[in-house]
């Protein structure tokens, strides 16, 4: 068995040197293609936002512009604001079709969970309408995915970009460089991104390729690296266009600068070195100069942030040191492997501490590496410790660039790092393999690899597509458990509901289906609300949402259809003893204050209460070592106290009331609902006072009881004012409401017919 799971390791990177770099590209491109068509329209991260630049520009032949009101912003957002390659490239490729209908097609999800991983539902940022979405493609829906494929070529070509980086790292191993690509091919959070409408793509693309250039360069013999001016053209070329797609691309000037003061350095032509520089420095500002001068003319800010910012979400006044942003690293490393959607959708609980293990596990690699080279076990020729320092220098540039921008903004993702990929991956790759024999280190990247290709290919089958399922139709009402026909309104109906399981521990939350109908065509969009209850209305838990979780909303509803909508409802309360809450469910008036009026089948106006739920306590009490007695085999009875007793005896006068506290230990979950009896009896046995009722009222019925409970309960019999004076005994038990019949009662094993005598003499005076 053994020998089968390593073969396929052993065999990689002769698979790899067969298939090359293009068969990752290709798995690459295969992967993305499954991300894109997972993700529904305009759900990519910020994708509404950055079609809305294109759509500005196809439709009006311009540029947006960002206005000094940040409430007045068009459907853009503040993508306004950024570097213009990305857009224009975009708007060339979309410009034959008709995408009229997009303005019609961005209607928020008031419920939405952006930036909410922990919340459970309505990760959709937009509501959709399937007709819109319905392939064949037509309209925005085309352009959209359209746009995707580009992003994807983008994404690929910064694939190979990074191949090649590492080729000139490992130049004897085809492998290790197809390998190094893959770490980032196969990250899902890199596919992710790379399947959406996103101008991060274009400046991963350029960031890379630059980088590519500069690698190149610090490897050429001295002095041709500053000699020759053609590669330092296209490297000025490469970082203004970089520019001219994302404004945080400018850093790429610093590592430039590096770049040539190393080569300077080592050349020792430092004329030449200031030539270069400045030859890059001037083409890239002759392809972004316009824009800064665009913003200093519209906006008095050669950025344009001081628009930018106050919508992206400036970060509340006050110090944000960098502590605070060693504190959100963590999440910045989580989120640059797998957190989809709007920053709302995770993975597998599992995922993330295996991710944050390769991490870790390939700094410690890293670590060892710089220790051996210190004492002097590794050698490193001069030109690859340059590459390596400057791959090292563009990700500390990066880090440092973020904390300044994460000081302004609330945006510390993962993604902002992918213009450092390659240096990222290369990092990986020698960290994770530092530990292994040489013979070993290709098999044992390729397991890591291959393990995030599997990864990969099971996101968007398992995470996101999921998180954007709508409600699953229903053929009949037989496969509802539990049929009720409750009308809200002349236009809905709940046909019934499924609850999964309604005895809940603490901290769980209610796994609640509900099975919706349509009566006619509904215009308007309706909010659902599930409200959980305890016996005295206080909450237990609450969801406001549009049906589906924001996907099935009931503008949706087609008449006479039924389906299945689930749902998990947090339960925000626990208490040390158990709670018997009421499941409540309605609708709210779009726009407007009040439930929608719910009717039974009768027409009659009621709660539309659904059923009951018990949350179990947190304290569990063993069973009683000594009952006072049992009655039938489920309930005995732990305990009693009558205030004012003294030596079993109590005087009472006639128009008192006589208070008991019983404490009951349910042995077994009873069978139904027993009402429980307490009489003020003669010797007889003939009751001259009770009390008969559910325990507690009804707020806690006997077949919610279960083993490990105390239920406590508080009985008062009224002494009659004409009752005759003498001696009274007290009787308890319990018995079935619709027939009356009584559970038999045992005290030390031996029976006590249908009644519990309590051992007490009442007196009336």
């Amino acid at each position: 068995m053994l020998d089968r799971l390593v073969l396929p390791l052993r065999r990689l990177p002769t698979r790899l040197q067969a298939w090359g770099i293009r068969g990752v590209i290709v798995a690459f491109l295969a992967l993305g293609l499954i991300y894109s068509v997972s993700t529904p329209m305009l759900e990519a991260l910020d994708e509404v936002w950055h079609v809305a630049v294109i759509h500005h520009i196809v439709h009006h032949g311009e540029l947006p512009v960002q206005p000094e009101d940040p409430a007045e912003t068009g459907l853009w957002r503040q993508q306004a604001n950024q570097p213009p390659l990305y857009y224009l490239l975009g708007a060339g490729l979309v410009a034959w079709i008709d995408t009229d209908d997009f303005p019609s097609l961005v209607e928020y999800n008031p419920h939405a969970s952006g930036g909410h991983p922990g919340v459970m539902g309505n990760k959709n940022i937009l509501l959709h309408t399937p007709q819109a979405e319905r392939f064949p493609w037509r309209g925005t829906a085309l352009a959209v995915h359209l746009l995707r494929l580009y992003s994807l070529a983008l994404g690929a070509l910064t694939v190979y970009g990074i191949y090649r980086i590492a080729q000139r790292l490992w130049p004897v191993s085809e492998a290790m460089a197809c390998l190094t690509a893959g770490l980032v091919a196969f990250n899902p959070q890199f596919l992710f991104i790379h399947a959406g409408v996103i101008n991060d793509t274009l400046a991963i693309a350029l960031c890379t390729w630059t980088l590519e250039r500069l690698t190149w360069l610090l490897g050429e013999d001295q002095p041709l690296a500053l000699r020759r001016w053609r590669p330092w053209a296209l490297v000025g070329l490469l970082s203004g266009l970089a520019l001219m797609s994302k404004l945080s691309a400018g850093f790429l000037i610093a590592l430039v600068g590096l770049a040539v003061l190393y080569l300077a350095w080592r050349d020792g032509t430092w004329r030449e070195g200031l030539v270069q520089l400045a030859l890059v420095g001037a083409i890239a500002l002759a392809l972004s100069g316009w824009w800064f001068a665009r913003n200093w003319g519209l906006y008095g800010d050669l950025t344009g942030l001081n628009r930018f910012i106050p919508v992206a979400g400036a970060r509340p006044e006050g110090d944000f040191g960098l502590m605070d942003f060693v504190g959100e690293l963590g999440g910045l490393e989580l989120s640059y492997w797998a957190v989809f959607g709007w920053f709302s959708i995770l993975g597998d609980p599992i995922l993330y501490p295996f991710f944050q293990a390769l991490s870790r596990l390939a700094l410690l690699g890293l670590l060892l590496l710089l220790w051996r080279w210190m004492r002097g076990d590794l050698r490193v020729d001069q030109t690859r410790a340059a590459q390596l320092g400057l791959l090292t220098a563009w990700f500390l540039i990066l880090m440092i660039a973020l904390y300044r921008w994460t000081s302004d903004v609330m945006g510390s993702q993962g993604r902002l790092i992918f213009p450092g990929a390659a240096s990222v991956a290369v990092g990986l790759a020698l960290g994770l393999t530092a530990f292994l024999p040489p013979r070993w280190r290709t098999r044992g990247l390729g397991a890591v690899v291959s393990l995030l290709a599997a990864i990969s290919l099971i996101a968007p089958f398992r995470y996101i597509a999921p998180a954007y399922q709508r409600p699953s139709p229903v053929a009949s009402e037989a496969a509802i458990p539990h049929v009720l026909h409750l009308r809200y309104g002349d236009w809905g109906e709940l046909v019934g509901y499924g609850i999964e399981e309604r005895f809940l521990n603490p901290g769980e939350a209610l796994d609640l289906t509900l099975y919706w109908r349509a009566l006619k065509p509904i215009t308007g969009n309706y909010d659902l609300y599930i409200h959980l209850r305890d016996p005295e209305g206080q909450s237990l838990g609450q969801l406001d949402t549009y049906p589906g979780w924001g996907m099935h909303q009931t503008s949706l509803w087609e008449p006479g259809e039924m389906v299945a909508d689930r749902y998990r409802v947090p339960v925000t309360s626990a208490s040390q003893e158990p709670i018997l809450g009421r499941i409540e469910v309605g609708f709210g008036l779009p726009g407007l204050g009040g439930p929608v009026p719910a009717y039974d089948p009768q027409g009659r106006a009621v709660t539309p209460v659904l059923g009951r739920f018990k949350i179990r306590g947190t304290v569990e009490h063993p069973p009683p070592q000594e009952a006072a007695a049992h009655l039938g085999e489920a309930i005995a009875l732990a305990g009693w106290e009558i205030p004012g007793l003294h030596e079993g005896e109590l005087m009472v006068t006639r128009g008192d009331t006589l208070t008991l506290m019983l404490e009951w230990a349910p042995l077994e979950r009873p069978g139904g609902d027993y009402t429980l009896f307490v009489h003020l009896a003669r010797e007889d046995r003939r009751p001259v006072a009770q009390d008969d009722g559910e325990p507690q009222g009804g707020r806690y019925p006997t077949s919610w009881w279960e083993p490990g409970e105390r239920v406590g309960e508080r009985r008062s019999l009224r002494i009659p004012e004409d009752l005759a004076p003498g001696t009274y005994q007290v009787l308890l038990g319990f018995y079935q409401p619709g027939n009356g019949s009584r559970l038999s009662v045992t005290e030390d094993g031996q029976a006590r017919g249908d009644a519990y005598r309590l051992p007490v003499v009442i007196k009336v005076e």
